[in-house]
């Protein structure tokens, strides 16, 4: 199966995937440190050659959508986490890092209405998902992922 990871980080689950068999196809991360692991990866021979991306925000999932089957990724949790409540104001979905969720969301239409189908997702975020007082973000989420 091929695997589009978004907001992969330094590969943690890229590496998941291949445990799987699965094999990554195309990765955006933000963060230049994180890019600059993954290309280190990828020279080392630890992780297949993929092209990176550098921002959810402007990446165009178009082209990937007849190779992927498989959407990963764990979008920004600092508006939703526990340690968000003691040092701002835990905006949940609606936060300008969180929020980046319905950017992830796109990409699961896009891709999905390509290939005719629904693609698999793997999503990961924080357990502050299941508090009730962000029932309402969690509900968000799963109406989206059922659309």
């Amino acid at each position: 199966m091929n695997e589009l990871h978004l907001f992969a980080g330094a590969g943690g689950g890229i590496l998941g995937g291949m445990l799987l068999g699965h094999t990554c196809v195309c990765a955006v991360e933000i963060e230049p440190y994180c890019r600059k692991v993954l290309l280190q990866r990828q020279r080392d021979g630890i992780l297949p050659k993929f092209p990176i991306w550098d921002d959810v925000q402007t990446f165009n999932g178009k082209p990937w959508s007849g190779l992927v089957d498989v959407i990963c990724g764990g979008f920004p949790c600092q508006d939703i986490s526990s340690a968000s409540y003691a040092h701002t104001d835990a905006t949940g979905l609606a936060g300008t890092r969180s929020g980046l969720f319905w950017e992830m969301a796109k990409t699961f239409r896009l891709v999905g209405k390509i290939i005719g189908r629904k693609p698999t997702v793997l999503l990961e975020n924080v357990a502050a998902l299941f508090r009730q007082d962000r029932q309402s973000d969690m509900g968000l989420i799963l109406g989206t992922l059922a659309s």
